[in-house]
Formats: C-alpha cells, structure tokens, sequence
C-alpha cells in the first residue's frame, strides 16, 4: 500500500547491570519481604510484574514502573509513550483504514465530527450548485455504516445548501450549514445561517432555526461547543450587500443554548473585507477565540489572491461580549486550534519561488511563542493545510504537489493528499505520507482526532466531485 513507512526497530542496549552478582534477588525496593542471598549472579528485579526485568540492572524493561511496556508490547499510537521499548515513541508504521480511500459519495465541503465510537461526515453536493446537505457515519474503522442521510430537502425549492459544519456535544450533533438563492429581480445574494441538532443516528431532533438577524449574504458558519451552550460564528454582508458570492463580508458570532435556542444577541467581530474563517471557534474554558484571516480581494472584475495577508484573533468573554482587543496574529496562521494553554496555527507561504507549510503557536494574549517551524521543504506546491490537537501532538494533513510537479494550488493539477505529525513544540515527529493514490485533484477538508486514530476526509475532483474518508495513525 503505498503511503506505509517501513518498519524500523532499534535494539535497546542495555546499560552495564550494577546488581549482577551482588546476591539480590528480586526488587530491591520491595522491603523485608526481598530476599536477600548471597553466592553467585542472580536474575534482576522485575518492579511492574510484567515478565521483563529492569533495563538499569541489565534487563530489557526500558520502564520498569508501568506494566505496560516491555520489549514487544502494544503500541498506542499517538499517546507519547514508548510502549514496546524499541526508542521510537507511536510509530512505526503508518497505517491506513481496511476500506482506504473509501469514497462517501459525490459532493464538496465535508467536515468531521468524532462521537466517541464512530465518525459523523457531512457534506454538500458540489460547486456552482449545492442542493442539499448529506450525512454519514463511519465506523472506528472506517467503514460506513448504514446508508447515507439527506439532511435537507432545498433542492426542489430554488434553493441550494453550502458548507455543512458539525460539532458533538456527547450526546448529539450541532450542524451548521447557510442556505439561499440569488435574485437577479434585487440584484442581491442572500443566504441565512442554520443550525440543527442531529441524533448519534443522524436524525433530525430540531427543525433548523435561523441565525442571521438581518437578510444578507450569510454563510460558511462555524460552530463549537462550551461543555453547556454553542458558540457559533459566521460571515455576513450585511453592511455591504452582495451581488455576488465573493465579495466583502463581516464576522458575526452568537451563542445558542443546549436546545439550539439563542442566547442573547449577535456580536459583530470584524470589519468589511474579503475574510476566511478555516477554523471553528476555540474555547478556552472562559473565552472564545475567534481565528480569521484576510486575503486580497481586488481588481476589475474581482479576483481573490488565495494567499494569506494576515491573522486576527478576535476574543469574546463567556457571554459573547468583547473581552480584549483583536490580537493580529505574528504569524500567518489560516487554520488554527487550541491546545488547552495555547492557540497552534498552520498556514503556507512563499519560499523561494514555492509554497510550503509553516507552524506557529502564539499564547493566549497573541503572543508568539517560539519562531514559526517550517513543516514542508519539497519541490511544487504544499498549501491549504488542516491541523488537529491529540492531547500529546498535532497532525498536520496538507495539498501537494510533489509527485505531481505541481507548482500551484489549482483544480487542473493532480494534487495529492499528505500528512504528518509535530510534537507539542512542532518538531516533525515522522516524515511527510501521502495519502491520495489517485490521480487527481485532492484538497484536504477536516481532520478529528478519535483517541487512537485521525479520520480525515477529502474531496477529490476528476470526472467528478468526491468525498473521500480515510483513517490515519502512526502505530504499529
């Protein structure tokens, strides 16, 4: 299968044993109960009980505290810890799901929700028409179950849905999506932001109320969850109507309650510009962080420059009010995520003449932390990165164009899917995979971490638009 790294196992030398011959048998520590011999060489102690004597006294038990590490144990992929003492932690091997490449269905814009035993996929149907809002749920495997859901019924109605986002309380499922059409008659393009609340089954619990307090372009909503309320964020032309998709746009934020029910009144967090929010709000614990990122969008007729300008992060208080001044990122970050005391971002930049992938983190003021980390250093194209938070390291999946020769981000290169991992300071921990086998464009979509594994879809565009869901861990 391509995309596997090859098995590595590093002998653990023992270092010179100090108990070999001294006449003590067992645990040293263990108290009066040790027996204490005297004669010749004697086995080693075996502190956790778990067959394998301690590596300081010339055993292969690299720690002698856990019995769960020992030479040939289980390795838990991503949890920091060395389990089958070979001095590689989580790896080797980079393993894909059973169904690899398993294509959901046609469609655009999916995102990712992991519900603690299976994942729940959204998406829409496709550009220029997005008629309705699909749904699926995979397997710890990556198997589907089931068949898959129409969320909506639009389609027959003039209307077409746009980028689903789903996030999972421990009981259900938040789902944001917008919803519109154009009206040549007003020369304006409205949308409005919607929110169900989805079973584990995906099954609709709540009809879908509206966000937006004003008819405007709204769209690309972006939701997240407290532990008890919804912080959900949005753009809005409102103060600048649209006669077209692209075109200036503000972020608004409101809060919902348990039942989807808003929670006093809606917050404008930016102003008029071309803007991208890739990232759903961060909560901290007490604020809400909110990442987004300005892009050049100028020119007769209009064209955007899809390269970042520049980073804001906009914090509002538990209620949704102010809590500081926006903090302009130090780094260029596009996609971002909160880590328990810190914010991470990814993004791409110009190098030379090429794009490549960069790392950053910043503290809770805006405050960098570090110097931003270089992650990609290849020929063609690395851009549009996605980034998740495993508790001990991040993954970091990307579009490439490497093996492609590639040189830019468009849909008539056959880009492919890549993906690595950083330690908590961002120091690559394996190098670059590639996930995508076939030949076409491929751009990375969401990536959820499930406690032993990541599940990342993509969309994939040749003779069609399609979903593609995967599992990825670095484990043996």
């Amino acid at each position: 299968m391509r995309g596997l790294l090859p098995s590595l196992v590093i002998a653990v030398l023992a270092p010179g044993c100090s108990c070999q011959g001294t006449g003590i048998t067992g645990n040293p520590d263990a108290g009066s109960d040790t027996a204490l011999e005297s004669g010749t060489d004697s086995p080693c102690w075996d502190g956790d009980g778990d067959g394998h004597d301690d590596a300081a006294c010339g055993g292969d038990d690299c720690d002698d505290t856990r019995d769960d590490v020992y030479p040939g144990a289980p390795e838990i992929c991503l949890d920091g810890v060395d389990q089958d003492c070979d001095t590689l932690v989580d790896g080797p091997v980079v393993r894909m799901s059973p169904t690899h490449l398993d294509t959901l269905a046609e469609g655009l814009n999916s995102d990712i929700a992991w519900t603690g035993s299976e994942f729940i996929v959204v998406w829409d149907y496709g550009y220029p028409i997005y008629p309705d809002i699909s749904l699926a749920r995979v397997s710890a495997r990556g198997e589907r179950i089931g068949e898959i859901v129409q969320m909506t019924d639009y389609g027959g109605m003039d209307l077409d849905t746009h980028a689903p986002r789903v996030v999972w309380t421990g009981s259900e499922v938040g789902l944001t999506f917008s919803v519109g059409n154009f009206s040549p008659t007003e020369d304006l393009y409205e949308r409005e932001v919607r929110f169900f609340r989805v079973s584990p089954l995906g099954e609709v619990v709540a009809a879908p109320p509206r966000l937006n307090d004003v008819d405007a372009l709204a769209w690309v909503a972006m939701p997240s969850w407290t532990g008890t309320e919804f912080g959900v964020a949005w753009r809005d032309g409102r103060e600048n109507p649209c006669t077209a998709m692209f075109c200036d746009t503000e972020i608004y934020f409101t809060r919902l309650d348990a039942l989807g029910d808003e929670i006093g009144t809606e917050t404008r967090i930016s102003d008029s510009t071309w803007i991208v929010m890739s990232s759903k709000p961060l909560w901290t614990g007490s604020e809400f962080f909110i990442p987004w990122t300005e892009f050049d969008f100028s020119g007769d007729p209009p064209v955007v420059e899809w390269i970042p300008r520049g980073a804001t992060i906009s914090r509002l208080d538990a209620t949704g009010a102010r809590a500081a001044d926006d903090v302009p990122s130090p780094f260029g970050g596009v996609v971002h995520v909160w880590t328990g005391s810190e914010v991470a971002m990814a993004w791409w930049e110009n190098v030379s003449g090429n794009e490549e992938i960069f790392f950053g983190r910043v503290d809770p003021t805006g405050r960098a932390i570090g110097e931003p980390i270089r992650v990609t250093d290849a020929p063609h194209f690395s851009g549009r990165p996605i980034i998740e938070w495993t508790g001990s390291s991040f993954g970091v999946a990307w579009t490439d164009g490497r093996d492609s020769g590639c040189d830019t981000g468009g849909f008539d290169c056959n880009l492919d899917l890549y993906f690595t991992t950083l330690d908590p300071e961002g120091t690559k921990l394996w190098a670059d995979v590639r996930v995508t086998v076939r030949e076409n464009f491929a751009s990375a979509s969401s990536l959820e971490w499930s406690g032993s594994e990541f599940g990342v879809s993509w969309v994939e565009m040749g003779d069609d638009l399609i979903v593609s869901f995967d599992l990825i861990a670095f484990c043996e």
